[in-house]
C-alpha cells in the first residue's frame, strides 16, 4: 500500500499501511470509475514549501478512472499556527487551502510578528515587517498553496490602527519562489467610511511607509471630513466640514519612523460639482445649492510629509 500511494497520489505515508477507520466504496465497472471515502488514523505527509508537513485527523477521498484524483481534509501545524485545511491533487500536481481562526471567546488573535516568525522558521524567509504592521492582531487567516509555482498566498483579516482610529484591513501576504528562496510581500484592502481603499506597504532602513489608494467606480457622494476623521481624529480637524463632494479618487499616506511622530496625509481628486454654499466663511454669500464646476486636488496632512 505504501508504494502504490507515494507513486500514484504524490503522499508520504508514516506506516506500511493506509489505516482507516471507516470506508465507503462506489464502483461503475461499465466506466471503470471508482471512488473510495475513508477516515484515515494514519499519518501523512505533504510538501509545503520544501517542509514536510504531517496531515492528521483526515478525511480522505479518492476519485479513479482515467486519471486519479485526491481529496483530503485534514488538520496540521504550519509555521507556529494549526490549520485545518484541504488536500486536493489531480495529475499530479496539487493544491492546498487552509485557515486559522482566533478560538472563540478571545479577544485578541495572533500577533503578525509572531506569525512571520513561524514562517520564516519553516520556509527561511525574512522576519522584518513594516513598521506600520508591527502591531497588527491577525483573528483570521486563510492561505493556498500551489506544488507547481510553490507559492504561498496568505489572506489574514485584521484591524489597522492609525492615531485613534482602528480600520478594518484585509492584508495579504505573499510568498513568491524565486529559485528556491521566498520573496516576501504586503497589500491589503482597508475599508475607511465604507470605502475600499487598495494599500500597498513600503520599507527602507529609515521609515516605513503605507499608501491607499481610492478610486470611485460608482460616481456617489462623500462627505471629505467624515472620510478624513475616519481615518484620523487629527486629520478630521484640518479638512473643513460640510464638503459632501464628488470623489473621483482619493490616496492616504501614513509616514512613520523611529526619530519623529508619524504623519498622515489625505489627497483627493473631486468630482465637478462643489456646493460653494457649505464652504467656512464665504458659504453664505452664494446663492443655495450654487455649485462650480472644477478640478479640485486638496492636500491634507497632520505634519509634514516628505
Amino acid at each position: 500500500m505504501k508504494p502504490w500511494v507515494e507513486d500514484k497520489l504524490g503522499l508520504n505515508l508514516d506506516s506500511e499501511t493506509l489505516q482507516c477507520t471507516s470506508l465507503t466504496f462506489w464502483g461503475d465497472l461499465s466506466s471503470h470509475q471508482y471512488r473510495f471515502y475513508g477516515v484515515v488514523s494514519s499519518t501523512i505527509s505533504v510538501e509545503l514549501g520544501g517542509v514536510a508537513v504531517e496531515f492528521k485527523q483526515i478525511g480522505l477521498g479518492l476519485s479513479i478512472g482515467q486519471t486519479i484524483s485526491v481529496n483530503i481534509e485534514a488538520d496540521f501545524q504550519f509555521g507556529n499556527s494549526s490549520f485545518t485545511g484541504s488536500f486536493i491533487s489531480q495529475g499530479g500536481d496539487y493544491n492546498v487551502y487552509a485557515r486559522w481562526v482566533a478560538p472563540t471567546g478571545s479577544d485578541s488573535g495572533i500577533p503578525i510578528d509572531q506569525f512571520v516568525e513561524g514562517l520564516a522558521s519553516d520556509l527561511g524567509i525574512a522576519k522584518d515587517i513594516p513598521s506600520s504592521l508591527s502591531t497588527l492582531e491577525l483573528t483570521y487567516i486563510v492561505f493556498s498553496y500551489n506544488s507547481s509555482s510553490k507559492n504561498f498566498s496568505f489572506s489574514c483579516t485584521t484591524t489597522l490602527k492609525i492615531d485613534s482610529s482602528e480600520l478594518d484591513l484585509q492584508l495579504a501576504l505573499n510568498l513568491t519562489d524565486n529559485q528556491g528562496q521566498y520573496e516576501k510581500s504586503f497589500s491589503g484592502v482597508l475599508t475607511v467610511a465604507g470605502q475600499q481603499f487598495d494599500v500597498v506597504f513600503d520599507k527602507t532602513n529609515a521609515s516605513s511607509l503605507l499608501i491607499a489608494n481610492y478610486h470611485n467606480k460608482d460616481g456617489a457622494s462623500i462627505n471629505l471630513q467624515s472620510l478624513a476623521a475616519e481615518v484620523s481624529t487629527e486629520l478630521g480637524s484640518i479638512v473643513p466640514e460640510g464638503m459632501t463632494i464628488t470623489l473621483n479618487d482619493a490616496l492616504i499616506a501614513r509616514l512613520s519612523d523611529a526619530s519623529t511622530t508619524a504623519s498622515t496625509l489625505l489627497g483627493a481628486n473631486l468630482g465637478a460639482g462643489l456646493d460653494l454654499t457649505n464652504l467656512p466663511l464665504v458659504g453664505k454669500y452664494f446663492p443655495n445649492n450654487q455649485k462650480v464646476q472644477c478640478n479640485i486636488q486638496p492636500l491634507f496632512a497632520t505634519a509634514a510629509f516628505t
